[in-house]
């Protein structure tokens, strides 16, 4: 990907792509007037086939959008911008169709022909206010750290702080319920800069993965405490000083040895003063660096020990019989469990189980929209109506008046009287 900042999805699609509401445009036809079926052997188009879900499809740039005339003010850039400034500004709870049509000056029935529901709003939303993650070196290249790995823990250290720092300009991005793993560009991003610092750790690929999602959770959950908190800055670490020094003098007051035996001398001791502390998030993250660490320093060792087939030796010897042939490739966890047709029926079961929940979840959302739109038609024809009442209503007065007016002026010319003005 070649995104920068500013870019937003669909730009160059969206120019190109025309969506009409012509009836002759719908179907093509032959010479014949017949219906032309498309060819079953030609290679299916996973957008139209709605196999990419809508909003995914937006952000890769690759969804069409309606176009009426030579000028189109609204752009789904717009849209998704302003839902951004209401997040920002509000919170993700003041988030609406109909809130984002009333600040861009549009009815809400117009952004449907751009963001076809909420869920699809959001999901362009998480993927702007991400951003692109910043562009890496080759990991491999960076020096040598201390502990004789490729720099991957100071990477990834790194990678969480950067995605710390993206939950405070936006922490209404924490409020977006996870549903499926990342697949609009910039979550892709972000998650390849994880598994490139991970690129010259002897870990699996999978193994990888697994790190950067065990990293990725531990600095979304520091993020989300740090919003709860109700701090300004994710990175203002005075201000949880602060808050702690508060936490410390009011423990040191209602904790007693005597009622808690093991906390009490902590307290009375100060260990919950934040001045004599270091940074909770940092400690927790060395504390889960350190266990990735380990599993690198023994991958060979804890892979040689889960092949042992039952009955041999817990850690054999090189010259052992059970033990691999000298060079041999060592298969992982994860292709040893692949092997398993028990393993792969469950991986199955649970893949479908998932995808059932996921399409009813999608299909109840539908619904919901679809009353949604009933109900802003309904109110829409509703007011018309009450409009072209009122205005039969006045017109018929109007005319009232003017007879009046008229017969009053026969009366008066009847009688030989100067007409009523």
């Amino acid at each position: 990907m070649n995104e920068t900042p500013g870019e937003r999805p669909g730009t160059e699609i969206e120019e190109a792509s025309v969506v009409t509401d012509s009836a002759d445009s719908a179907v093509p036809t032959d010479s014949a007037g017949s219906a032309v079926t498309a060819d079953p052997a030609e290679p299916v188009d996973p957008v139209e086939e709605g196999l990419i879900p809508h909003a995914v499809a937006v952000s890769w740039g690759v969804a069409a959008f309606p176009q009426k005339g030579p000028k189109r003010e609204l752009t789904i850039e717009r849209i998704v911008d302003a839902a951004i400034s209401i997040a920002d500004d509000d919170g993700l709870g003041a988030v609406s169709m109909s809130r984002v049509a009333q600040d861009l000056g549009f009815t809400t029935m117009s952004l449907y022909r751009y963001v076809s529901a909420k869920d699809d709003l959001l999901t362009l939303m998480e993927d702007v206010g991400l951003g692109p993650a910043p562009r890496r070196t080759d990991p491999v290249a960076r020096p040598a750290s201390a502990s004789g790995g490729t720099g991957w823990r100071e990477g990834l250290q790194e990678w969480a702080a950067a995605i710390l720092g993206v939950y405070g300009r936006h922490p209404w991005l924490l409020d977006i319920p996870v549903r499926a793993a990342p697949m609009t560009p910039n979550n892709l991003s972000w998650l390849d800069w994880g598994l490139q610092e991970l690129a010259g750790t002897p870990l699996s690929d999978q193994e990888k993965l697994m790190t950067v999602l065990l990293v990725s959770g531990y600095t979304r959950w520091q993020g989300a405490l740090i919003r709860d908190m109700g701090l300004d800055s994710f990175d203002a670490q005075t201000q949880i000083q602060e808050a702690d020094v508060t936490y410390d003098r009011v423990l040191r007051t209602l904790v007693t040895e005597d009622r808690f035996p093991t906390l009490g001398p902590m307290v009375q001791a100060g260990l919950f003063d934040p001045r004599l502390e270091q940074d909770p998030f940092a400690y927790g993250l060395d504390r889960v660096l350190d266990g990735v660490q380990f599993s690198i320093d023994h991958h060979e060792e804890v892979e040689v020990h889960r092949i042992q087939p039952a009955g041999s030796p817990a850690d054999p010897r090189p010259d052992s019989p059970a033990a691999p042939p000298a060079g041999a490739r060592i298969p992982s966890v994860s292709e040893q469990a692949l092997d398993d047709e028990k393993f792969r029926a469950r991986l199955a079961a649970e893949a479908e189980r998932r995808a059932t929940e996921e399409r009813k979840r999608r299909a109840e959302a539908a619904q919901r929209e679809e009353e949604l739109r009933k109900r802003i038609l309904a109110k829409e024809q509703r007011r018309i109506e009450a409009d072209a009442r009122r205005a039969a209503t006045a017109a018929a007065k109007e005319q009232r008046q003017r007879e009046a007016l008229a017969r009053q002026a026969l009366k008066a010319q009847l009688r030989g009287e100067e007409p009523p003005a």
